[in-house]
């Protein structure tokens, strides 16, 4: 009975996005009332399932004084490549990871990069990546690079130039508005930006 009211509080508490050690926590608190089973007995119900499963587990106990960070350097001393985790009942995933990606910054170099998967309470995962990566272009944004491209070969030729270097050279010219004191009209246009995408709405450019 007690593995039952175990796995109940388990899966229910980690659907609701709390993390896996909070969750491990409170089920172990609230076992050990019931029925008097200690924190490592619960641990290994858990191992027991995720075996059951088809899943390697290795349990470990892991101390922090913040939540966030004490995940990233327990996956940094563990030496993963991926971090799963249950979807926040209070933020959106946007801000979830938004949160984990600004531990991630305060780790100590050199910081490696991880693949972070959310669970959301449906069962589906949403995929993100801390740490420096190549963004995710959507097909309209690979042709807008693609035109000006075009364009600028025509223009600078005989010079030769390639995609990367529109891109690089659009990049540099947003960071010299911004170390020359434009960034108030760089963050205005960029809102504009990003409220024309959420709108719908075929950017000028």
């Amino acid at each position: 009975m007690s593995t039952v009211l175990f796995l109940l509080m388990f899966f229910g508490l980690l659907a609701a996005g709390m993390p896996i050690f909070l969750v491990l926590g409170a089920c172990a608190a609230i076992l050990f009332v019931v029925s008097g089973q200690p924190l490592i007995g619960v641990a290994q119900v858990v191992a027991d399932q995720l075996k059951k499963r088809g899943k390697t587990v290795h349990l470990a106990v892991v101390s922090a004084s913040e939540m966030w960070g004490g995940i990233l350097n327990a996956a940094v001393k563990l030496q993963c490549k991926t971090i799963v985790i249950g979807r926040s009942a209070k933020l959106t995933l946007a801000e979830q990871a938004r949160e984990i990606g600004l531990a991630w910054e305060q780790l100590e170099d050199p910081r490696p990069q991880f693949n972070l998967e959310i669970f959301t309470p449906g069962g589906e995962r949403e995929y993100f990546l801390l740490g420096p990566h190549a963004p995710n272009l959507t097909a309209n944004e690979v042709r807008l690079v693609h035109r000006l491209w075009l364009r600028f070969s025509d223009l600078v030729a005989p010079d030769v130039i390639h995609h990367h270097d529109v891109v690089h050279f659009a990049l540099d010219e947003v960071l010299n508005e911004l170390q020359e004191g434009k960034e108030s009209d760089v963050v205005a246009r960029l809102k504009e930006h990003i409220n024309h995408n959420k709108a719908g709405k075929p950017n000028s450019t």
